[in-house]
Parts: structure tokens; sequence; C-alpha cells
């Protein structure tokens, strides 16, 4: 048994003790993979000599978990999955880089209850861009 406050009562003690939490994921996982590539040498004196071409991406698988557990059979929450990227040039003084969120656009809702009321668990894809210039010596 877990330990609890002494301010709990033992019949809380046994309902919660090894009790499943709502909307907890146990089982996470996250791959990355990071590609860089310089262009050209410092001293070519042009506007991208030195530069390095980026590109990621990232990869999140989430399983498990419930999301109701009020009844006998609790009801899971759905596996959820999806893949970022980000792609650009540094270089010493500046960088331009192009970012996708959830780029598969997976959709991935919870069912509150009978009355059906829903969620969405994670975000919808979208893309941003970010320059960056770094001024002074």
């Amino acid at each position: 048994m877990e330990e609890f406050s002494a301010t709990v009562s033992q019949r809380l003690k046994d309902v919660a003790d090894g009790a499943k939490l709502i909307y907890t994921v146990p089982n996470q996982w996250k791959s990355q993979i990071i590609l860089r590539h310089q262009v050209g040498n410092a001293s070519a004196g042009s506007f991208f000599a030195g530069s390095t071409l980026v590109a990621s991406a990232t990869y999140v698988y989430e399983s498990g978990g419930y999301w109701d557990l009020n009844t006998a059979e609790p009801n899971p929450m759905d596996t959820v999955s999806r893949l970022n990227v980000r792609f650009g040039v540094e270089a010493d003084d500046w960088s331009l880089m192009i970012n996708g969120q959830n780029i598969t656009d997976e959709d991935y809702h919870s069912n509150h209850n009978a009355t059906v009321s829903w969620w969405r668990v994670i975000n919808p894809e979208y893309w941003s861009g970010q320059f960056k210039y770094h001024f002074g010596n």
C-alpha cells in the first residue's frame, strides 16, 4: 500500500490504493533525427557562406490510459501519434526556419460521456516561419 496522509479516511485509502488515474498516458515514446550540412566555407564572402542547412523530424507516440473510470469497464484513451518537422538555414548572424507541427494532421478526440461531449486531444496541423538576425559584432 502507498503512503497516505493521516487525514485520509480508510475508505478513501481502500479506493485509491492502486487506482488508475484518468488522462494519464503511461506509454510515451519520442524519437528525433537531426541532419546538418554545411554549405560553402566562411571565407567565400557570400550571404550563404559558412551557413548550414538544417532538417529535423520528431515523432511522438502515446498510448494507454483512460478517460473515464466510472464504469465497470474503464474507457481507454485513443492512441496518439504525431510528426513534427523543422528545416531551414543557419548562419553566424541569421537563421531562417520553417516549422511544421502535427504535419499529418492526426485528429484524436475523447468522448466525455453519453451526451457526446468531445475534446480535441492534440493540436491540428500548423506551419510557422522564423527569421532571426543578430545585430552587432
